[in-house]
């Protein structure tokens, strides 16, 4: 989803990197995520505002024009798809901040996705120090002496005081 998601990559890095099998797959992935995000959707179909009727205009030909169907029967999924990709140097949480006014379904799902980290070498790397601290050598520290060591650690490798 988060691939998808980005403006510069929506199916066009799907299409370059996976099958035919895969693609679909994806496809239907994102299709349930949406539906699943327009059902639980609580922003309601409001009646849009009358415009400011133009001298060429009168008050039922305003109306008609607003109601006519271009935009209403088209979903955020298709106008997001069928919109040009983003240059390759696009913020996407900025996009998603500056054009999710045209997607209020998508807008949430991209910023919850786009915000996620994409490696969890920074856990893993937090893991093994306390690899270090509590080890065969050391098998039976207690869980406050070994937390209290890593936070120390990590406040020296922050140039904290202590």
């Amino acid at each position: 989803m988060a691939v998808f998601l980005h403006p510069h990559y929506k199916m066009s890095w799907f299409k370059r990197h996976w099958c035919a099998d895969e693609i679909k797959k994806a496809r239907c992935y994102i299709d349930s995520q949406y539906l699943i995000a327009k059902a639980a959707s609580t922003t309601t179909q409001q009646q849009p505002a009358m415009p400011v009727v133009s001298k060429d205009l009168n008050l039922y030909d305003a109306y008609n024009r607003l109601s006519s169907p271009t935009e209403d029967d088209e979903d955020d999924l298709q106008r997001y798809m069928s919109e040009r990709i983003a240059p390759f140097a696009t913020d996407p949480l900025q996009w998603w901040i500056d054009n999710g006014h045209l997607y209020p379904i998508l807008k949430p799902m991209a910023l919850t996705y786009l915000a996620a980290p994409p490696s969890s070498a920074d856990n893993e790397r937090l893991f093994s120090r306390a690899g270090n601290v509590v080890n065969e050598e050391r098998p039976h520290t207690q869980a406050t002496l070994a937390q209290g060591v890593q936070c120390l650690r990590s406040w020296h490798e922050n140039d904290l005081p202590i």
